[in-house]
């Protein structure tokens, strides 16, 4: 089984990006249709960081809309949450995830990217060091 991949710059700096690797043989499940189920891992997650935030935002970039109703089950605080629903490309959801960490508005962010280069983490760590932000990828 996968492990999540968790990068550190230095000694002195924890990581500010962690990737939790989903699909064939990962720590996620996959439905009979190869569809992702992020329930038993993402959403507690998520319900955890949106009560203990520092008064930012908890932001997930998402390729679908995810039912409210399906958030509160899992103790999610909508009032902390930032849902942004990007279904153009994974270009676009790369650029709203460096807006989104550089911006100061966000404890942490969350989103899906297919893979993610060293130069992307690379641009992903500055953005989250600038914004003072943590961010989870689902790489998928």
């Amino acid at each position: 089984m996968r492990q999540a991949s968790i990068f550190t710059n230095t000694v002195d700096q924890p990581a500010r990006i962690t990737q939790w690797l989903i699909g064939k043989n990962a720590v996620v499940n996959q439905d009979s249709k190869g569809h992702v189920d992020y329930r038993n891992l993402l959403l507690p997650t998520l319900a955890w960081q949106t009560h203990h935030n520092n008064q930012r935002w908890i932001t997930w970039i998402a390729s679908q809309f995810i039912e409210k109703s399906m958030l509160e089950e899992y103790g999610v605080n909508l009032s902390s949450l930032r849902m942004i629903v990007d279904s153009h490309s994974d270009y676009s959801s790369f650029k709203l995830l460096l807006t989104a960490l550089k911006n100061n508005r966000s404890s942490m962010v969350i989103a899906s990217l297919p893979s993610l280069s060293d130069f992307q983490h690379y641009e992903l760590e500055q953005a989250a060091a600038q914004g003072n932000c943590q961010a989870i990828i689902l790489i998928h």
